[in-house]
């Protein structure tokens, strides 16, 4: 795989994914006046838009209980918002996938998935009130509707579809240390020894007790 076009999740390992979805979720609340945007609030806002049915979320939940799909979800989530290339989401991966916490955190998937795109359109979460739900075609019902898709896209994607995926987007030590220079480059960059006239080089000196002529 080519280094510049490395996906980001590969330089997290399973054990981190989870802890990676909360703080990408914990600043998007931050970064979009979310502070009161719950997982309950967002169900009622794709449910009260008719945007995603019970059927379609527990389906969704289901599938989220394997690592794999939650790796297949995420990386499809940073994509298609567009966070796999905001410098801050590039340092909290750096950060959890090298935190030493031993808590698996539940992954909030309705708020991140609803935050993501809200974030993609620049609309705030404390705009979306569920008691008066967005036209479809509204920058808010958009918001929803690309949230639903991404939800249905996970649980229709065929079996030989996700494996490829998963091989491609595996956990890849490597990527978090590529730019470790090696011995080589090291040896490369030394600074050459100073030659003269910023050096003296060392001139032989007879000593008059260890001259010829005193022997």
């Amino acid at each position: 795989m080519d280094d510049t076009n490395t996906p980001l999740i590969t330089t997290i390992d399973d054990h981190h994914l989870a802890l990676f979805a909360q703080r990408v979720t914990n600043w998007l609340l931050d970064d979009l006046d979310g502070s009161h945007f719950t997982e309950s609030r967002a169900k009622a806002l794709l449910h009260s838009g008719d945007m995603l049915d019970d059927a379609t979320r527990h389906d969704f939940a289901k599938l989220m209980e394997h690592t794999t799909a939650v790796r297949v979800a995420l990386d499809d989530l940073l994509t298609q918002s567009g966070l796999n290339e905001h410098d801050e989401i590039n340092a909290l991966a750096a950060v959890s996938a090298h935190s030493g916490t031993d808590d698996v955190p539940a992954i909030n998937w309705l708020v991140l998935a609803v935050a993501s795109f809200a974030w993609k359109s620049e609309y705030l979460l404390s705009q979306l009130d569920p008691s008066s739900p967005p036209g479809e075609y509204s920058p808010a019902g958009q918001v929803l509707k690309r949230s639903a898709y991404f939800m249905r896209q996970q649980i229709q994607r065929s079996a030989t579809e996700r494996d490829k995926l998963v091989r491609k987007l595996a956990f890849s030590g490597h990527h978090a240390v590529n730019n470790t220079p090696s011995l080589d480059n090291l040896q490369a960059d030394q600074t050459a020894a100073p030659v003269p006239p910023y050096y003296r080089s060392p001139i032989p000196v007879n000593y008059p007790e260890m001259a010829r002529e005193t022997v």
